[in-house]
């Protein structure tokens, strides 16, 4: 037997615990530097709006902090449980990517919410 034969459990741990550590780093010392989310934001009107800015910011840590969580569970449950189709390396890559992949999409789909064509508020009222 291998020293360490459940390689989805490490993998998902250590992806949770960067999660996490990301979650809290954002949430205590947010970016300054707009120049990463300027690259990942569709439009082109909303790229120097600091409102958005912030919101972007203060919405995409909660994703942060699921995701740690559920990867750190997952690792968990895989050390007790042995089901060796379900908690495989390559199951571990393929939950990883595309839950990362989904964290944009909603994060603007939240901001197309919050904020209309030009970059500004909606009203809480219309929504």
């Amino acid at each position: 037997m291998e020293p360490f034969s459940n390689y989805f459990a490490l993998l998902t741990f250590f992806t949770g615990i960067l999660f996490l550590v990301q979650f809290i780093i954002f949430k205590f010392f947010p970016p300054a530097n707009k120049r990463w989310y300027n690259e990942i934001v569709v439009k082109k009107e909303w790229r120097d709006n600091i409102a958005i800015w912030r919101e972007a910011q203060r919405f995409l840590i909660i994703p942060y902090f699921i995701l740690g969580v559920f990867y750190i569970v997952a690792a968990i449950l895989s050390i007790f449980f042995s089901a060796p189709a379900i908690f495989s390396f390559e199951v571990a890559i393929k939950i990883i990517a595309i839950s990362i992949l989904i964290v944009v999409p909603i994060r603007n789909e939240y901001l197309e919410k919050r904020f209309d064509e030009d970059g500004n508020p909606r009203s809480t009222l219309n929504s």
